[in-house]
């Protein structure tokens, strides 16, 4: 019979297939916004360079859409998980809260803008997966405006909580080497906290 060690074990054992491509598609999805979001709105002399702003936006658009539907799935699937399948260590509760309100930021960034877009007059915009309305659009309302506004600065948020993620993910590969990063890779590995042991009775 196993102990609860190695039952806590098994419960951080790999991640699924499809949560792994899930995680790392939208990561990407992430940067890809980011980046093309940057290039779309950066209004210095000779920007945004490389392709036409139109483009750069309508990338920007679809991948901070596409971002909002990953992250979604991820919520649904995370809380649609019985109590019996979470770790019930109060470390892996606290990492867990973390990753939700993570996850929410990141679902709020896209979400803020489309709906201000379509406050402003844009509502078909709701509804359509292109742009329908010229790039750059005045919000006509004080809320519209302030959506924009907590738009940004939830990127900022957001950047400042991915670092800790990073930093986090680090240290389980080259601190605690606990398997934990390489679960969300390749390798099927037994993952334990420092000072667990498995045991069998």
């Amino acid at each position: 019979m196993r102990g609860p060690s190695a039952r806590s074990a098994r419960l951080r054992d790999m991640k699924p297939a499809p949560m792994r491509v899930l995680h790392w598609s939208v990561a990407a999805l992430m940067i890809t916004a980011f980046v093309t979001g940057h290039a779309a709105f950066d209004f210095t002399p000779g920007a945004p360079g490389f392709l036409h702003r139109t483009t750069y936006f309508l990338v920007h658009r679809a991948a901070g859409l596409a971002t909002a539907v990953g992250i979604a799935i991820w919520l649904l699937s995370r809380f649609r998980r019985s109590t019996a399948d979470r770790a019930d260590a109060q470390a892996d509760r606290l990492i867990g809260l973390y990753h939700i309100a993570l996850a929410v930021v990141a679902f709020l960034i896209p979400l803020l803008p489309w709906l201000a877009r379509a406050m402003g007059g844009h509502l078909d915009e709701a509804f359509s997966l292109l742009p329908t309305h010229n790039l750059v659009s005045k919000a006509d309302s004080v809320l519209a405006y302030t959506l924009f506004e907590w738009h940004k600065t939830l990127v900022h948020v957001f950047l400042a909580m991915l670092f800790l993620h990073v930093g986090g993910a680090l240290a389980h590969s080259f601190i605690w080497r606990d398997g934990a990063m390489s679960s969300m890779l390749w390798r099927r590995t037994a993952v334990r906290r420092p000072g667990e042991h498995g045991s069998q009775g």
